[in-house]
Formats: C-alpha cells, structure tokens, sequence
C-alpha cells in the first residue's frame, strides 16, 4: 500500500465503526435499500460514503445481498442489502 492510502485509512478508522452503525441502523427497518436509498435515508450527500462501508458489512455478516432491483433514487438496477442480525 502506499503511504498515502495508510494515512488516509488511519485518518478515517475512527469513523468506520460510527458509519457502520449509520447503515445498520438504516437497515433495521427490515426492508431492503440499495446503498443509494441508504444514503438518503441516513441523510449523506455523497452515496459513495456508504458504498464504501458495505464490503466491509458483508464481510462481518452484518448484511446479506437481497435482490437486484431498480432503485428508487438513481432509478437504475442495483443491488439492494438487507441486514442478517
């Protein structure tokens, strides 16, 4: 890795866990959000913030793929997550 992508990682770890929390959160409604329709909900401007965090998510087994669907606010097929615990 290079020394910048270290630093902004150490720079954002304190975060990670708070934006995860965010989307869990988001996805306790029991239904299934894209990451669009999350960051919505959460109230970000910038989706990529928690297309970021979803990986990671994933690889806790805090969420599961639902379906593919069309979203409804980039109006486009996307993967929509639904939280397993």
């Amino acid at each position: 890795m290079q020394t910048t992508s270290l630093q902004a990682y150490k720079a954002m770890q304190p975060k990670i866990k708070t934006d995860q929390d965010k989307i869990l959160a988001a996805l306790s409604t029991n239904k299934s959000m894209t990451y669009n329709e999350i960051a919505r909900y959460i109230g970000w401007f910038n989706p990529n913030k928690v297309s970021r965090r979803l990986p990671e998510l994933l690889r806790l087994g805090k969420i599961k793929l639902s379906e593919v669907r069309k979203c409804r606010v980039a109006r486009s097929e996307c993967r929509a997550y639904i939280k397993t615990i």
